[in-house]
């Protein structure tokens, strides 16, 4: 644990804790993790309230997953592990602070193969444990199921202790009966899920026999997990579950962007259609059964910002980042981050923030291409007041973006106000790289934006990570830790 000397006031209504998992360390053995997004899990804590001073206490610890166990088992056994150590200069990561939860940045499963199967036991090797479980690492999002809290990628989940940080359940597993057990597993996932405002948790995965995705729930207070009714088809001009990182909920529908990326062995063999539409599929909620579907232009993405279902328009709106193709992929290994960064720039600036329309009294149409918002250069990790405007109208998207078109990386805060189209408040500091700006809202008040963010960035003139935390209205810099 660690008492952070704080500059600045921190709100003394801040009382909690932001959990935040990022890629940490980079083993060369026993796999190649050349790759940002595949570094080993390492969660960390920002406690508030906890010292008398008002205060911030901090820490962190590595996942105890299998694939960490295998990148050390030769330093345990009195050997030595090569690891590269530090994740390049962006503090990646997924928060969840109070009931608000974020989400971000994708990473692959280490033993996927072609067909984008978790392994089985045959295929693992040593990993798999005595009772034939196998505990991935898990270096991507937080989420609450039932009082525990897990660190994630799309399918794997390892429970963690919320104040020692010690890994006490890999595996996680989760309660579910037979249909359910033979319908999800042991297939991928996208890295995010939803947690509903009633507390259920909607989720979905990639069936590649059926070649179907198929919906799940958590209920609140549960860890019983229950697979749809029904399935969703796949885009039928590539004929198999395609890659997705993220995807949108409202208050009777699922939706998900079906971009027309194939899975690959590594980032830079992930494979773009330029000339198959999206598919978006809107899915009903309450079945896992796809309601009706629209297409339009291709587009990659990474992150949706939200969606609700609008009376005025009769229409399913959704906001999210896109790209017009998957370079920024293969320009995050680290060795482009290190050694090529204009190839890194040019990726993460061609992001854009598009809303889409989706009639619901026109069913099956191709529908118009996004309507760019607040057009700036390379915006990403989008956020918003989630506990109270996830599925319903919104204004505010808070992210990271660039200063100039050839900045290294994103370094910057934006807030955007989606009603005036315009950006409305920035936070920069030379030599800085902020993540993601994560929304805590204070207690009691009804109004959008009252409430602060919380972000971790990297100085990287004194090679030190620092937690920001900033007023949403105006976006000031209140304090520092």
């Amino acid at each position: 644990y660690e008492n952070l000397r704080v500059e600045g006031s921190i709100p003394t209504w801040l009382n909690g804790s932001i959990y935040r998992n990022t890629p940490a360390r980079y083993p060369e053995q026993p796999f190649n993790s050349s790759h940002w997004f595949m570094g080993l899990a390492m969660v960390h804590a920002f406690h508030f309230g906890s010292t008398p001073e008002h205060g911030v206490v901090y820490t962190n610890q590595f996942v105890k997953s299998d694939v960490y166990k295998a990148a050390y088992l030769d330093a345990w056994e009195g050997g030595s592990s090569n690891t590269r150590e530090g994740a390049p200069p962006h503090p990646s990561a997924v928060d969840e602070f109070q009931r608000g939860v974020g989400e971000t940045v994708y990473t692959p499963l280490q033993h996927m193969k072609p067909s984008g199967r978790i392994p089985r036991s045959s295929e693992a090797g040593s990993f798999v444990q005595d009772d034939g479980s196998f505990s991935g690492n898990s270096q991507v999002t937080i989420r609450r199921i039932n009082g525990s809290f897990l660190s994630n990628t799309g399918v794997w989940s390892n429970a963690f202790d919320p104040s020692s940080l010690d890994t006490i359940e890999a595996p996680f597993q989760y309660h579910q009966d037979a249909r359910s057990a033979a319908a999800l597993d042991p297939w991928s996932a996208p890295e995010h899920a939803h947690t509903d405002l009633d507390g259920t948790v909607y989720h979905y995965v990639y069936n590649f026999d059926k070649l179907v995705y198929q919906m799940y729930t958590v209920p609140p207070y549960s860890r019983q997990r229950i697979a749809a009714e029904h399935v969703i088809p796949v885009n039928p001009a590539i004929r198999m579950p395609l890659y997705q990182h993220s995807f949108a909920l409202t208050e009777n529908y699922l939706v998900i962007s079906e971009t027309p990326c194939t899975f690959g062995n590594g980032w830079n063999e992930f494979r773009f259609f330029s000339s198959v539409d999206v598919v978006w599929h809107v899915v009903d909620k309450r079945t896992g059964a796809q309601v009706m579907n629209f297409t339009s232009d291709p587009f990659f993405m990474m992150h949706h910002v939200n969606a609700y279902e609008s009376t005025a328009s009769n229409s399913i709106v959704v906001d999210l980042v896109t790209y017009p193709d998957v370079e920024l992929l293969s320009a995050l290994y680290l060795d482009s981050i290190l050694f090529n960064q204009t190839k890194v720039a040019s990726a993460i600036a061609s992001a854009r923030l598009q809303r889409f329309m989706l009639p619901l009294d026109k069913p099956g149409s191709h529908i118009p291409s996004g309507t760019t918002i607040a057009s700036f250069t390379g915006l990403e990790f989008p956020t918003i007041n989630y506990a109270a405007y996830n599925t319903q109208p919104y204004n505010f998207v808070y992210a990271a973006g660039m200063t100039t078109p050839d900045a290294p990386m994103w370094n910057k805060l934006v807030k955007i106000d989606i009603s005036a189209n315009d950006v409305v408040g920035e936070w920069t500091e030379p030599h800085c790289y902020p993540g993601e700006p994560v929304f805590a809202g204070k207690p009691g008040s009804d109004v959008e934006d009252d409430g602060v963010l919380l972000a971790v960035g990297l100085d990287s003139f004194t090679q030190r990570s620092l937690l920001l935390v900033l007023s949403a209205a105006p976006l000031t810099e209140r304090a520092r830790g």
